[in-house]
Formats: structure tokens, sequence, C-alpha cells
């Protein structure tokens, strides 16, 4: 007898006993599958995904580090353009990280640093400016004429401005040296000989031209100051003189102080001035006549209290303000 089945007409499916089988594992395939295929997608996807952001975050490091390139390397030219004293350093440490760029944007692109160099976006046109000097006229211009104590030049002497920069006189007497940057300078004028004379100098601006009037050799070969003086029993300042209590630092109640000069080389008799100097102010300036070849002089200023700290004398030629010879000393606080 065949076997007979019993519908439920009251389920929202119509559907056999044998057949209820087949469809749970017929949406069980389908659910697998579909987990699978999103599975098999993520697992695709995912490595892809991570390959392009690290890709984006690269990109975005190199192009930083192409624009700090090109920073540092504008940076660099500017120095070059109008370098700066004092500046060795940065330009050093400028020069050191446009080193360490090239090596890691070449290792970001697989490429050289020359390559990388080329590659470098061009930089701006520079703005129009007016004319001016030539790069080797740019800077202050030092000028100056060597004579001896009698006005005479002085021809072949060496000028030795700072560690590196030389020059030697003319027939004339006469150095010039152009493009010192602002500073202050030790100015040396040495002869052959081994003999020397030295004085520090400020130099300006660009627009700057100093002139100096240096005297060569040193023709001041004694200076002294000192609370007394012990002149000679013989007329025109021959003789021994004897300069009492000399020294270099005073007490606050020094009272009087002498400046004895003793000057060499005078062909003819010629004047000088004593100025004095407190705290880089001028005092007084005393006249003094020099009468002969080996003449001795003085001059003397009354130093008050309140007058402390350091104080100098310049040794000053009258007819054109060339000075001879400088000495300092002090007064106790």
């Amino acid at each position: 007898m065949p076997k007979t089945y019993r519908i439920r007409t009251d389920r929202p499916i119509f559907i056999g006993r044998r057949s209820n089988g087949r469809w749970i594992l017929a949406v069980a395939g389908l659910l697998v599958g579909l987990v699978v295929g999103v599975m098999a997608s993520w697992v695709i996807q995912a490595p892809i995904a991570v390959e392009e952001e690290m890709k984006r975050d690269k990109a975005e490091k190199t192009l930083e580090m192409y624009r700090e390139f090109r920073s540092a390397f504008l940076e660099l030219l500017q120095w070059i353009q109008k370098p700066t004293k004092g500046d060795e350093d940065r330009l050093r440490a400028v020069e050191s990280r446009l080193n360490a760029l090239e090596e890691g944007i070449a290792e970001a692109e697989g490429r050289t640093p020359a390559q990388i160099r080329i590659l470098l976006p061009p930089s701006p046109e520079p703005s129009p400016q007016p004319p001016s000097r030539p790069k080797a006229e740019a800077g202050a211009l030092l000028k100056g004429r060597v004579t001896d104590l009698n006005g005479a030049p002085v021809a072949g002497v060496e000028v030795i401005l700072g560690p590196r920069t030389r020059s030697r006189t003319g027939q004339d007497g006469e150095f010039r040296i152009p493009s010192l940057p602002e500073g202050d300078y030790l100015l040396r004028i040495q002869a052959e000989g081994g003999e020397s004379v030295q004085r520090w100098i400020q130099v300006g601006g660009e627009s700057e031209e100093k002139t100096l009037s240096i005297v060569f050799p040193d023709p001041v070969q004694e200076m002294a100051f000192c609370r007394g003086l012990r002149r000679p029993s013989k007329p025109g300042g021959e003789g021994s003189w004897s300069c009492l209590g000399r020294g270099t630092v005073f007490p606050q109640d020094v009272g009087r102080l002498i400046c004895f000069t003793h000057v060499v080389g005078a062909q003819e008799p010629l004047t000088i001035f004593h100025r004095w100097y407190w705290r880089d102010k001028l005092q007084t300036e005393i006249s003094l006549r020099v009468e002969g070849p080996r003449w001795r002089t003085f001059s003397e200023k009354q130093i008050l209290p309140h007058q402390t700290g350091p104080w100098k004398v310049e040794v000053v030629r009258a007819k054109d303000g060339a000075v001879l010879h400088t000495g300092v000393f002090a007064i106790e606080e």
C-alpha cells in the first residue's frame, strides 16, 4: 500500500517531510557561501588597503622631507649671498640637515642624492632690487695710509686684519681692504723684520668707507702712569727722569696722576696731544711739544673720587689726528 503524507496548510510554506532536510541544507550552504565570500573578500582587500595606506603615509613623509629640504636649501643660498659674521656653526648645521634629508628622500624613493637635487622645485624668482655695488665691493671699505712720525710714507709693510685678511702698502704708503662685514677687528702693521704695531678698529655697515692714518714704527718708546715725577737737572728734557709711584691700578683717592711719555724719531719739532679718556669719554686734551729725536714729556690730570673704573690716554699727532700710542690704567671702585 503506497505511503501517504499529511500536509499542514496552516504554515507559511508548503513542503513535504522528505524535502525538509534538503531545504535546511540549501540554506546552510547559502549562508556558508556568503560567509566564505565575505571572508575571502576581506582577506584579499585588507592587505591592499594596508598597502595603500602605507603608500599614502610614505608619500606624505617624502613630500614633507622635500619641503624641509627646499627650506634648508633656500636658507643656505641666502647665507651664501649675504654671509654674516659668526654664522659658521649655523651654516654647518644647515649643510648637515641637507645631507640627512638627501639620504632620507633617496631611501624613500629609490633614487640617489644627486637625483634628488635635480628633482628640487625651482627657487622663486627674486624681486627686483635697486642697483648695488658689485659683490667684490660688498661690505665696508677700509683704506688707510702708513707713515712714520715725520709724515713720510712707509712702503712695503704688511697690513693684517683678523686671522685671514692681508694687504700691503704701496709706494705712497696706502692700503685698501674691501668687502668687510660689520664688526670689531684687530689691525696689525708688520714689517719684514718682525716689528709691528697693532690697534683695534670698528667697521660699520656696507656703505661705510673708513680711512685710517697709522704711524709706523711706534715712536713712543716708553709710557708710564705715576704719582710723581723727578725731572732732570739739564734743560730741554735731557738727562735722567724718575717716575715715582708708577702703576696701572690706583686707589680712589689718588688725586693727581701723571702720564709720562718718551718719544723717539722726530727729525723736526712737532706737536702731540695727550687725550685722557674715562670710560671711553674724552675728559681733557693737553697739547705738548716734541723738540728733539729723543724727547721726554708729560701731562697731568686731577682724578675725582667718583671717577673710578677704566681710563686710557692716547698720544695723538696733532697735524692729522693719527694715534701714536695708547696707555691704560684703572681707578679702584
